[in-house]
């Protein structure tokens, strides 16, 4: 079952909440809705990569790469459209084919 969220594993130096894991951000509905926490929406998060307070998450379905922050847990679109296709362009103007993974250059 898809479940479109993204989930928080508590550290290990979190003793008393140690090896939970629990909802962060996104609705088990999908949909590309940018808010905060669970009023969030993915469509298919396949990928993420966490830079300090922000997580990089790959939105497969929407086409998309999104932001979250551990400071507020808000969620925005960093890049892409929401269409499929192989645009070059800053933010809403470049476009993913179904992107899968994300990785540091």
């Amino acid at each position: 079952t898809e479940t479109h969220v993204t989930k928080h594993l508590q550290p290990p130096r979190h003793s008393a909440r140690a090896g939970r894991v629990s909802l962060w951000v996104g609705s088990t509905t999908p949909g590309p809705t940018d808010a905060a926490g669970a009023s969030a929406a993915f469509n298919g998060p396949t990928s993420c990569l966490a830079i300090n307070q922000t997580v990089y998450i790959t939105d497969f379905d929407n086409h998309k790469l999104r932001l979250a922050s551990h400071a507020d847990d808000s969620v925005t679109t960093f890049a892409g459209s929401g269409v499929s296709g192989a645009a070059d362009g800053v933010g809403t103007a470049a476009q993913f084919n179904f992107p899968y993974d994300i990785e540091l250059p």
